[in-house]
């Protein structure tokens, strides 16, 4: 397997168990995005915003899910100050870390 899995829509890092978000991804792109690339499966630890412009709530619900699913908090890498704010409007920092940049 090679270091790194490529896609139009993503970029998986499989040894830093790390995914690089698409520059577009709202509800009406998510349900397409997770089935057309099995996203739901990946043991995603972390999760890297450089790329992405433009989110919605809808991505809380992913990264709720990845964080049950790898038993602790989801590592933030870039997060946009859009989802910051959803995040803390929603109440989820048990679930969902920001890294400091000097850190990542």
């Amino acid at each position: 397997m090679s270091a790194t899995a490529q896609n139009p829509d993503y970029q998986w890092l499989p040894e830093q168990r790390t995914l690089l978000l698409p520059a577009q991804l709202t509800l009406d792109k998510l349900d397409a995005w997770l089935t057309r690339n099995g996203l739901l499966k990946l043991p995603v630890e972390t999760v890297d915003f450089a790329q992405n412009q433009t989110l919605d709530s809808a991505l809380l619900a992913l990264m709720v899910h990845w964080s049950l699913q790898a038993k602790r908090p989801i590592r933030l890498l870039n997060p946009t100050a859009q989802f910051m704010t959803l995040m803390t409007l929603y109440d989820l920092h048990e679930l969902m870390q920001p890294v400091p940049s000097d850190l990542s």
